[in-house]
């Protein structure tokens, strides 16, 4: 089944959700099934702003802007400014192949036939950390480059800038690109970069996660959550607080997850499935045993108001949801009880109904049979991999001799 979306009048914000939803669709471990999605990148827009679960590496913030800029620089042959985009960011990705470090080259499978491009993956970040000033679409952007030339084409040479036609569109403060980009480009960041960036992130996501560890500026190990980071205890209290806030949502909601997919398998009738997925619970229960004072303690009217003020538009089917469950979690006599819990299934399989209607998985036998055996069960930890990534590209680009 394909699923078509369609925006005719929703602003970049919403389309470049919506585009990141399509690719979740691709990554069986991170799909939002139960439509908890809002609260995640709420939360996720206020300690990493400007990133999103699809970026991969920091000095893609910087090769968009030199592509485009180029482009604005010199008329083109006649093809249009998408084209000529395309190609450049497609003749970037043998050279980020080639270097010692590769790891988060968008494209290097894809190659030629990348449909989802960096500056489609990184258009929305440059705006909010103010790398790019022109506040339109992607799409607009080339129609404006388009209209532009063909206004401003004189009859001599198509080599003669014309720079002032799209004086704005970028921060003019950007470092410049190296004489031979995109010829030998890696994810290096030189320190002039580097120090961009930091001030970039002062700037414009003062107060953030991202922010912190970057003013800190010491290389982030490895931890598969944020609220794990050891200096924790040193952030701001506000910083603290929605740490806490994320950590209590994603261990609870955890749970939930867990047990749409246990009853998947169910529903398959596998039964090596059903036998991993009851262990996770009960895992999964076993370790929220040692947190139910902390989470029975956990102010959630006061959860909700910080994220509908910093999202108004949060949906009140998933606080209603979120809500529910974590009623039957801390009222059973443990947590892994909600396992058989017939209301908290029945809750959990009203859920997927409310937001996939004739395509929910646990109602209909096509889209069941479609199930890998695996889908939404990661834990939420709010982008902290491409924050941890953003900040340790920074920090080792500022300690790097060269400018």
């Amino acid at each position: 089944m394909v699923a078509v979306f369609a925006w005719l009048d929703s602003s970049e914000r919403d389309r470049r959700r919506t585009l990141d939803v399509i690719d979740l669709f691709k990554q069986r471990d991170t799909v939002d099934e139960l439509g908890l999605g809002s609260v995640r990148d709420t939360v996720a827009d206020v300690l990493a702003p400007g990133t999103s679960t699809i970026q991969t590496r920091a000095r893609y913030f910087f090769f968009i802007p030199w592509i485009y800029m180029a482009l604005e620089a010199r008329r083109g042959s006649g093809e249009k400014a998408a084209t000529r985009a395309r190609s450049a960011e497609i003749k970037l990705i043998p050279e980020l192949v080639r270097t010692e470090d590769r790891n988060g080259v968008i494209g290097q499978l894809a190659g030629a036939s990348l449909k989802r491009l960096p500056s489609s993956v990184y258009w929305a970040g440059l705006l909010r950390l103010g790398f790019r000033l022109f506040s339109g679409s992607r799409d607009y952007y080339h129609r404006h480059l388009d209209r532009s030339a063909r206004a401003n084409s004189p009859s001599e040479s198509n080599d003669e800038p014309f720079d002032h036609v799209f004086r704005g569109n970028w921060n003019p403060h950007i470092p410049k690109a190296p004489d031979d980009f995109p010829s030998g480009a890696s994810f290096d960041l030189t320190r002039a970069e580097a120090e961009f960036f930091r001030e970039q992130i002062r700037m414009h996501a003062s107060g953030s996660l991202l922010h912190f560890l970057v003013e800190k500026g010491e290389h982030v190990e490895e931890l598969d959550a944020p609220w794990r980071h050891v200096d924790v205890p040193h952030m701001p209290d506000k910083l603290q607080q929605w740490l806490k806030d994320g950590q209590c949502y994603s261990e609870l909601m955890d749970g939930a997850q867990l047990l749409y997919n246990l009853l998947l398998a169910e529903k398959r009738g596998r039964a090596d499935w059903i036998a991993d997925y009851k262990h996770f619970l009960h895992e999964w229960g076993a370790a929220l045993e040692s947190r139910l004072p902390v989470l029975r303690e956990w102010n959630r009217s006061a959860f909700w108001f910080r994220l509908r003020f910093e999202n108004p538009n949060l949906p009140i089917g998933v606080e209603r949801f979120s809500e529910a469950w974590i009623n039957f979690v801390l009222a059973a006599p443990v947590p892994a009880a909600v396992i058989d819990d017939p209301a908290a299934r029945r809750m959990i399989a009203e859920r997927e109904r409310t937001l996939k209607g004739n395509r929910a998985r646990l109602f209909s036998q096509p889209h069941l049979d479609l199930w890998g055996g695996a889908s939404g069960t990661a834990p939420l930890n709010y982008r902290w991999r491409i924050t941890r990534t953003i900040v340790n590209d920074i920090v080792a680009g500022s300690g790097r001799d060269h400018a």
